[in-house]
């Protein structure tokens, strides 16, 4: 009987000893969480995406820090205007278009820009996302460039001096010089979106909005 009660009495001391040092190893991970969280936080604030995603991600033990750092990448991942590997700030939206065989049909845009000076538009018509099997609009005659409540080119032939051509890959629109920095000034003006309307040839018509509530910090980053 006395020898069962001492190991009973040793079997709790264990259990305790165990749960303690649980106890502590949780301590320490919570502490390590918040200094993570920290130090992620201060990435996220100075826009270092990337290094901010991949500290927040290290966040795993705590779930009031996981939880809070799975918001804070999703907003990241979400954000309209993006870095782009290689330079370039690029958004992508959809959009409408119609002609003379269709009205308000799918459009997806992806639009870039290069050098504070430079964008590249490519349209896809009847696509709701990024196709892998089509080619976007080249520039036709008859281009027209309405950006936030504001025509900067009218029925003009695309040509250099016009700031209006094709891209280097003969696909896509290329926007340069003064007349790409003259659309950059009207969507920085913008309040929260700024509608965008291209026309081309005689009955083309592309429009969409592209997101401006962070555009202009995202620009002056580049």
């Amino acid at each position: 009987m006395i020898l069962l009660s001492c190991e009973n009495k040793k079997e709790k001391e264990r259990k305790l000893k165990r749960e303690k040092e649980i106890a502590i190893k949780k301590q320490i991970s919570k502490t390590k969480d918040s200094l993570q969280y920290e130090e992620a936080i201060s990435s996220y604030e100075k826009k270092e995406w990337y290094k901010a995603i991949e500290q927040f991600r290290e966040i795993v033990i705590t779930d009031f820090y996981r939880k809070k750092s799975e918001n804070y990448i999703k907003e990241i991942e979400n954000r309209p205007w993006k870095n782009k590997f290689g330079g370039g700030l690029t958004t992508t939206v959809k959009g409408e278009f119609s002609n003379s065989a269709t009205k308000d049909s799918p459009l997806w845009v992806e639009m870039t820009i290069y050098n504070h000076n430079q964008i590249w538009l490519d349209l896809y018509e009847y696509s709701s996302s990024k196709p892998s099997d089509k080619t976007s609009e080249k520039p036709s005659y008859n281009f027209s460039l309405y950006v936030g409540g504001e025509y900067l080119c009218r029925n003009v032939r695309p040509k250099n001096y016009y700031g209006i051509d094709e891209a280097s890959h003969s696909e896509g629109i290329v926007i340069s010089g003064k007349l790409a920095k003259r659309m950059i000034e009207r969507i920085k003006k913008a309040k929260n979106s700024c509608y965008i309307s291209i026309d081309m040839g005689s009955s083309s018509t592309y429009n969409f909005s592209v997101d401006t509530k962070t555009f202009e910090e995202e620009f002056n980053s580049l």
